[in-house]
């Protein structure tokens, strides 16, 4: 009888060893890789969250009236550097005047730009009207003549130009500058 118990007892004892191994291999091939799944799901879901709140935080009613404020500051900041859409004639007139006041002589000036002014990639507050410059002077009138371009408002950028001496002392100046001009015709959108 006794050896009958000790068979039914090691007959449990490897169902049970069994079972547990059954139960830890399906634990690891199944509830494991399934629970794994969760925790990155979960971690992917919180980013998103994260992002969202941020971009709540961006369309919110306090910073657009905080961007539209930046935009009007910026506008207006603008102001002394860049020429209304109305101003670029005067511009080409403006600069001739400059180069009058320094003394150089046989000044000409061309615009390049075939309707007044042309956009600037990737910027949607200004356009740039462009005019070639030419004059006779001195050294001196030269530097006066770029120094005076530099100061003047709206903004003349030089984009280039060419100092070639001839003979007594004078030399041939070009130029090539940009006039920086308010783009009326779009509204900036925020």
């Amino acid at each position: 009888m006794e050896f009958d118990g000790k068979k039914k007892f090691i007959k449990i004892l490897m169902m049970w060893i069994v079972s547990i191994a059954v139960l830890a291999l399906a634990y690891f091939t199944v509830v494991l890789p399934i629970h794994q799944a969760a925790v990155r799901k979960k971690a992917e879901v919180l980013v998103i969250f994260e992002e969202l709140k941020r971009i709540r935080e961006y369309v919110s009613e306090e910073n657009y009236n905080r961007l539209k404020y930046q935009k009007s500051f910026l506008s207006k900041s603008l102001e002394g550097f860049v020429a209304s859409g109305s101003m670029v004639r005067e511009c080409t007139y403006s600069i001739a005047d400059i180069a009058g006041s320094v003394g150089v002589y046989d000044f000409t000036i061309k615009q390049k730009t075939e309707k007044g002014s042309e956009e600037i990639q990737n910027c949607k507050m200004v356009k740039r009207a462009i005019v070639d410059v030419s004059c006779k002077g001195t050294y001196n009138e030269f530097l006066r003549l770029i120094n005076e371009y530099e100061r003047a408002r709206p903004l003349v950028l030089i984009d280039k130009f060419s100092f070639t001496s001839t003979e007594g002392g004078m030399a041939k100046i070009e130029m090539s500058l940009t006039v920086l001009v308010d783009n009326q015709s779009g509204e900036i959108k925020i």
